[in-house]
């Protein structure tokens, strides 16, 4: 198995696209979101067929055996690879990739296509830019503004020794 943070999204496991729509439709985005998952939260997931349960359930065992040599990755290793921003309130904070956001396969497509790969790209623009790219409806304008205004960049402390 790959190595994987608890970060990444969901899609890089490969589930099928009703798997995957279903777990993203409950916020279920992230392999930290789904290692946080009982047997019964997934089985409670609406229109979740005996297959899909199974695909789930044996991504999860896979994941948890594997768990040690995901998750082992030093935290010096892992900050150097971040990178940062300085927010609007002057502040170091560490940048994230889009699809950490959890967008709709249609809002990430359109800030890709617009060359926006991490928050830091994303913070400032304004509705009217974001807009004008092609193929961004109001629908999904919605739904960046709502992630913009609800995410919370994690601050830089520069005890990680960073190197940008």
């Amino acid at each position: 198995m790959n190595s994987h943070n608890h970060l990444d999204s969901i899609s890089v496991l490969k589930f099928s696209a009703r798997t995957y729509n279903a777990l993203m439709r409950v916020g279920i985005c992230s392999i930290g979101d789904l290692l946080n998952c009982s047997k019964d939260d997934i089985g409670g997931i609406r229109q979740l067929g005996t297959k899909s349960i199974e695909e789930i359930a044996g991504a999860i065992d896979e994941l948890n055996a594997y768990k040690d040599d995901i998750y082992c990755e030093s935290k010096d290793n892992h900050i150097n690879t971040q990178k940062t921003f300085i927010g609007n309130d002057g502040q170091k904070y560490l940048d994230v990739e889009i699809d950490k956001l959890c967008l709709s396969v249609r809002a990430y497509n359109c800030l890709k296509s617009d060359g926006i790969e991490y928050y830091s790209q994303l913070v400032d623009k304004l509705a009217e830019e974001l807009i004008s790219i092609p193929n961004m409806g109001q629908k999904s304008l919605r739904e960046i503004e709502e992630k913009r205004a609800n995410f919370q960049p994690e601050l830089f402390s520069e005890d990680n020794n960073e190197v940008n």
